[in-house]
């Protein structure tokens, strides 16, 4: 009998390690009408080390994006 144990590896492992901040954070506009979406994204953005600026409508992101 072959008992040898079969592991999964292209799943990532729960020691995944997120790469450095980034040398110069970039400044991002996330839009979009689905809050639960936008604030997902922007908090990945924010782990990542870029500075975010949030909008769940296009009127809101204008205003945001010319400041």
């Amino acid at each position: 009998m072959n008992h040898s144990i079969h592991r999964d590896h292209s799943r990532p492992s729960a020691r995944t390690v997120l790469p450095p901040a980034p040398a110069q954070p970039l400044s991002v506009l996330v839009v979009d009408d689905n809050k639960d979406v936008a604030d997902s994204l922007a908090m990945l953005i924010q782990v990542l080390g870029h500075h975010v600026t949030q909008a769940y409508d296009g009127e809101t992101a204008l205003v945001a994006a010319e400041t």
